[in-house]
């Protein structure tokens, strides 16, 4: 018969992700906004999606809607990948990415609230306040 691992001989780190690839589920990715999640309207934010080793494709989620193209990942041995956005009113909103192995696509990541603020105006801060 083939090679069976038996269960003692995997560091048990690892045993969680085993079990879960063995039920066909992978490891969900995890999600964050470089420079902040929350960014003056006109910056640019970009969103890094990072998961295991060996994946094919990146995806980007926004409130369920894909609005970005798939990210390819180049090597095997990248492990994530960038989606600047530049941030307008439309921006805002719960952003979850995903991934694809080749065969399957992973369990979505935890949401990321991106928040986008009015940039700061010199003349905003005291003058407006009318007396």
């Amino acid at each position: 018969g083939g090679v069976s691992l038996t269960r003692s001989s995997l560091p048990a780190l690892c045993l969680g992700q085993v079990l879960h690839a063995q039920n066909g589920v992978l490891p969900r990715p995890s999600i964050r906004a470089e420079p902040a999640s929350v960014i003056p309207r006109g910056q640019t934010v970009t969103i890094v999606c990072q998961g295991p080793a060996g994946m094919d494709t990146f995806r980007l989620e926004k409130e369920g809607e894909v609005l970005y193209p798939d990210v390819k990942s180049l090597h095997e041995t990248e492990t994530q990948a960038s989606f600047p956005i530049p941030a307008s009113e439309d921006t805002a909103g719960l952003y979850r990415c995903l991934y694809y192995n080749g065969a399957n696509w992973s369990e979505r990541s935890e949401p990321l609230q991106l928040v986008v603020t009015d940039p700061q105006t010199p003349w905003d801060d005291s003058n407006s306040s009318g007396e």
